[in-house]
């Protein structure tokens, strides 16, 4: 989570930051509806809420940053 805590802060002006908690039945719910199989997992959504990527597993934090920045610049 400390990687998605930076993020939220540095880009909170150009996205949203979603928690989705799968000790909860909603959070399991909603990683079912979108195919999530394991934690962590970080799917990156444009504007119109279509999936545009999916980190799974721990990421490096450029790896992260690479992403939004590329989906912020679209």
């Amino acid at each position: 989570m400390p990687i998605v805590n930076g993020i939220e802060r540095e880009y909170r002006a150009q996205l949203n930051v979603v928690y989705v908690s799968m000790d909860e039945q909603e959070g399991v719910d909603v990683a079912r509806d979108l195919g999530i199989m394991g934690t962590p997992t970080i799917l990156l959504l444009d504007e119109k809420g279509e999936q545009v990527n999916v980190i799974r597993g721990v990421p490096a934090e450029t790896q992260v940053i690479q992403l939004i920045e590329a989906l912020i610049d679209r």
